[in-house]
């Protein structure tokens, strides 16, 4: 079985998504999704990055040509003090798991 984790980082100002562990071969077709859709992403060396919500990036993870099911989730709340004002950022991580 091959695994991937889906970060979804949402505070009140942006909610971006983290994906960890795709085969070069799933990227490049995941690029070419969020291309047609106009969405913004980038990609990182251990990580790409994509500014929509967790539940798009796993409805899209979960079609028949990536056929990823998700395994487990978490979630926690950072509290973090920038300047003085306390931001909250909260934090789903999904495994995903495919055959």
């Amino acid at each position: 079985m091959h695994y991937i984790l889906v970060t979804e980082l949402e505070n009140t100002s942006f909610t971006s998504c983290k994906i960890q562990g795709l085969s070069a071969e799933d990227w490049t077709v995941l690029e070419a999704e969020f291309t047609n859709l106009n969405l913004t992403y980038i990609k990182q060396e251990t990580f790409y990055e994509v500014d929509i919500p967790g539940i798009q990036v796993l409805n899209i993870l979960a079609q028949i040509r990536y056929n990823y099911k998700i395994v487990s989730q978490s979630m926690a709340i950072e509290k973090t003090v920038i300047g003085g004002r306390t931001l909250q950022v909260q934090k789903l991580v999904w495994t995903l798991g495919k055959i």
